[in-house]
Protein backbone atom coordinates (compact mmCIF):
# COMPACT_ATOMS: atom_id res chain seq x y z
CA UNK A 1 0.00 0.00 0.00
CA UNK A 2 2.99 2.14 0.97
CA UNK A 3 4.28 1.91 -2.42
CA UNK A 4 1.18 3.14 -4.15
CA UNK A 5 0.33 5.95 -2.22
CA UNK A 6 3.25 6.84 0.75
CA UNK A 7 0.41 9.17 2.55
CA UNK A 8 -2.42 6.06 2.80
CA UNK A 9 -5.00 6.75 3.88
CA UNK A 10 -4.68 10.31 2.62
CA UNK A 11 -7.36 12.64 1.89
CA UNK A 12 -7.04 12.58 -1.67
CA UNK A 13 -8.04 8.74 -1.74
CA UNK A 14 -10.96 9.45 0.90
CA UNK A 15 -12.22 11.54 -1.75
CA UNK A 16 -12.01 9.47 -4.43
CA UNK A 17 -13.73 6.99 -3.11
CA UNK A 18 -16.48 9.64 -1.35
CA UNK A 19 -17.43 9.55 -5.34
CA UNK A 20 -20.93 10.13 -5.35
CA UNK A 21 -21.25 8.10 -8.32
CA UNK A 22 -19.55 4.82 -6.35
CA UNK A 23 -21.28 2.88 -4.66
CA UNK A 24 -20.21 1.94 -0.60
CA UNK A 25 -19.60 -1.39 -1.91
CA UNK A 26 -17.48 -0.07 -4.36
CA UNK A 27 -15.29 1.97 -2.36
CA UNK A 28 -15.21 -0.93 -0.16
CA UNK A 29 -13.70 -3.55 -2.89
CA UNK A 30 -11.01 -0.12 -4.00
CA UNK A 31 -9.98 -0.15 -0.59
CA UNK A 32 -9.55 -3.64 0.18
CA UNK A 33 -7.21 -3.51 -3.36
CA UNK A 34 -5.26 -1.01 -1.85
CA UNK A 35 -4.60 -2.93 1.41
CA UNK A 36 -4.97 -6.38 -0.05
CA UNK A 37 -7.35 -7.46 2.00
CA UNK A 38 -9.92 -8.68 -0.54
CA UNK A 39 -11.33 -11.92 -1.53
CA UNK A 40 -9.09 -12.81 -3.84
CA UNK A 41 -7.90 -16.63 -3.67
CA UNK A 42 -4.30 -15.88 -2.67
CA UNK A 43 -5.60 -13.58 0.24
CA UNK A 44 -8.04 -16.26 1.12
CA UNK A 45 -5.73 -19.14 1.06
CA UNK A 46 -3.50 -17.28 3.52
CA UNK A 47 -6.61 -17.06 5.87
CA UNK A 48 -7.21 -20.47 5.53
CA UNK A 49 -10.70 -20.03 4.10
CA UNK A 50 -10.07 -21.64 0.62
CA UNK A 51 -7.76 -24.41 -0.05
CA UNK A 52 -5.63 -23.41 -3.33
CA UNK A 53 -4.59 -19.75 -4.51
CA UNK A 54 -5.39 -20.28 -8.18
CA UNK A 55 -7.19 -17.91 -10.00
CA UNK A 56 -11.02 -19.41 -10.97
CA UNK A 57 -10.82 -17.17 -14.39
CA UNK A 58 -7.58 -18.33 -15.66
CA UNK A 59 -6.18 -21.35 -13.08
CA UNK A 60 -3.20 -18.84 -12.92
CA UNK A 61 -1.15 -20.18 -9.34
CA UNK A 62 -1.84 -17.12 -7.68
CA UNK A 63 -4.78 -15.04 -7.96
CA UNK A 64 -3.41 -11.74 -6.50
CA UNK A 65 -4.49 -7.98 -6.92
CA UNK A 66 -1.90 -7.48 -9.26
CA UNK A 67 -2.76 -10.65 -11.23
CA UNK A 68 -6.50 -9.54 -11.33
CA UNK A 69 -5.67 -5.87 -12.14
CA UNK A 70 -3.34 -6.46 -14.62
CA UNK A 71 -2.57 -10.08 -15.33
CA UNK A 72 -5.52 -12.44 -15.84
CA UNK A 73 -6.82 -13.74 -19.23
CA UNK A 74 -10.01 -14.27 -17.86
CA UNK A 75 -10.49 -10.78 -17.83
CA UNK A 76 -8.64 -9.55 -20.76
CA UNK A 77 -11.95 -8.26 -22.54
CA UNK A 78 -12.70 -6.10 -19.42
CA UNK A 79 -9.13 -4.95 -18.84
CA UNK A 80 -9.24 -3.60 -22.39
CA UNK A 81 -12.04 -1.82 -21.85
CA UNK A 82 -10.47 -0.38 -18.34
CA UNK A 83 -6.94 0.29 -20.08
CA UNK A 84 -8.93 2.45 -22.81
CA UNK A 85 -10.32 4.60 -20.21
CA UNK A 86 -7.07 5.15 -18.74
CA UNK A 87 -5.56 5.93 -21.94
CA UNK A 88 -8.30 8.74 -23.05
CA UNK A 89 -6.72 10.56 -19.21
CA UNK A 90 -3.35 9.97 -20.52
CA UNK A 91 -2.64 7.49 -17.85
CA UNK A 92 -0.84 3.74 -18.54
CA UNK A 93 -2.33 0.30 -16.24
CA UNK A 94 -0.36 0.26 -14.08
CA UNK A 95 -1.05 -0.47 -9.64
CA UNK A 96 -0.35 2.98 -8.93
CA UNK A 97 -2.47 4.59 -11.67
CA UNK A 98 -5.47 1.91 -10.73
CA UNK A 99 -4.76 2.54 -6.59
CA UNK A 100 -2.87 5.45 -6.26
CA UNK A 101 -4.63 8.40 -8.51
CA UNK A 102 -8.72 9.78 -8.02
CA UNK A 103 -9.18 9.94 -11.85
CA UNK A 104 -8.35 6.39 -12.15
CA UNK A 105 -11.34 4.94 -9.39
CA UNK A 106 -14.13 5.24 -11.32
CA UNK A 107 -12.80 3.12 -14.51
CA UNK A 108 -11.26 0.73 -12.07
CA UNK A 109 -14.92 0.33 -10.20
CA UNK A 110 -16.14 -0.34 -13.66
CA UNK A 111 -13.66 -2.81 -14.41
CA UNK A 112 -14.38 -4.64 -10.93
CA UNK A 113 -18.47 -4.54 -11.80
CA UNK A 114 -17.77 -6.04 -15.35
CA UNK A 115 -15.42 -8.85 -13.98
CA UNK A 116 -18.14 -10.60 -11.55
CA UNK A 117 -15.56 -11.16 -9.12
CA UNK A 118 -17.60 -10.04 -6.60
CA UNK A 119 -20.85 -10.65 -6.94
CA UNK A 120 -22.36 -12.37 -4.05
CA UNK A 121 -24.05 -15.69 -4.54
CA UNK A 122 -27.67 -15.18 -3.11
Amino acid sequence: MMKIDKNTPSVRFLQSISNANISRRLASLVTQLLIEHIPLNSYLKRINKVDKANCPACGASYETVKHFLLECLGYAHKRWALKKRLHKRNKALTLENLLGDAESTIPLTNYINASLRFTLNT
